[in-house]
């Protein structure tokens, strides 16, 4: 069970002059082609994730630590509780990177279309923002808010694709914790464009990529908010212009899932729930049950399909 709505909904039948293929064995960027999706992932337990530029960027906000979140209840939850989830693409564009506009990544249809067969997305109205405000983005520890900026940003609210029997079992699993069955998995997010200009943030993006030119345009979707399953989730494409070709661009991207690790480790009979959630079981070609590998894998080259297009 793992995410069907991080990019959503049909943009239209959209011609590419160029199609994309993921490619995972890994090679040196300068070998990269402009279609090719060079893909990898791991998973790790939260509090074995190593500080450093990785955390920093790919966090759900700096200094957020496991056990730091809430749920709508306000109580804490439990610390090294949480299993991450990694997924990492690096893809070259034909392109130059000063010709690369991100801004339509805030239009709700360009998000619909990036969690294509993953999501039913819908833009979160001004007062229920205002309550999330109240409520769920209450953590303390935040430097800033999502969703305050409309000019930069698109806050969502998206219900994941899940298979009938999967809701079954996951209303019985909810049932026996006694809690009520919500077997829809629901989330809020926001969408944000920005150029960096901190020299800090400059320094942690270089770092991640381990590209030295200029980080252009980003775009990230923090996942703030799952009503259970997962802690947060994260999108995150970094435009950087070639190293050693101008004519070319960088595309640099990171999808993160943070799993409640009770459920990553739970059984749904004699089915281990992490091997549904790396698809290694219940065979299936649309929404979270192909496994994060096969979604996330979706999710990059919608990425890329839009920025690609992106004038």
């Amino acid at each position: 069970m793992i995410i069907n709505s991080l990019l959503i909904c049909l943009l239209g039948a959209t011609s590419h002059a160029l199609e994309f293929k993921i490619e995972t064995q890994q090679r040196p960027l300068t070998q990269l082609k402009p279609g090719q999706i060079l893909y990898s992932y791991k998973t790790l337990i939260y509090s074995d994730w190593p500080n450093g530029s990785e955390k920093r960027v790919l966090n759900l906000f700096p200094g957020f630590r496991d056990g730091e979140g809430y749920k709508q209840s306000l109580k804490p939850v439990e610390s090294n509780a949480l299993v991450v989830f990694i997924a990492h693409a690096r893809i070259v564009l034909d392109r130059q990177s000063n010709q690369i506009n991100l801004s339509s990544f805030l239009r709700l249809a360009a998000i619909q279309k990036l969690q294509t067969g993953l999501a039913e997305v819908t833009q979160l109205p001004s007062a229920d923002i205002e309550t999330y405000r109240r409520t769920f983005l209450s953590y303390r520890n935040r430097p800033d808010r999502w969703c305050e900026n409309s000019a930069t940003s698109l806050c969502l609210e998206s219900n994941y694709i899940l298979d009938e029997n999967v809701q079954a079992l996951m209303a019985l699993l909810l049932y026996f914790r006694k809690k009520a069955p919500d077997p829809v998995l629901r989330s809020q997010s926001e969408v944000r464009v920005e150029t960096p200009t901190d020299s800090a943030q400059i320094a942690a993006l270089k770092s991640l990529t381990g590209i030295a030119t200029e980080p252009g345009n980003v775009v990230t979707q923090n996942i703030f908010w799952f009503n259970h399953v997962m802690e947060f989730a994260k999108v995150v494409g970094i435009v950087q212009a070639h190293p050693t070709d101008p004519g070319k661009t960088v595309i640099t991207g990171y999808t993160v899932f943070a799993v409640e690790r009770k459920w990553w480790d739970e059984k749904m009979g004699p089915i281990p729930l992490h091997m549904i959630f790396l698809g290694q079981r219940l065979n299936t070609s649309s929404g979270l049950l192909m496994g994060l590998p096969k979604v996330t894998q979706q999710v990059f080259k919608s990425m890329a399909e839009m920025i690609s297009d992106a004038k």
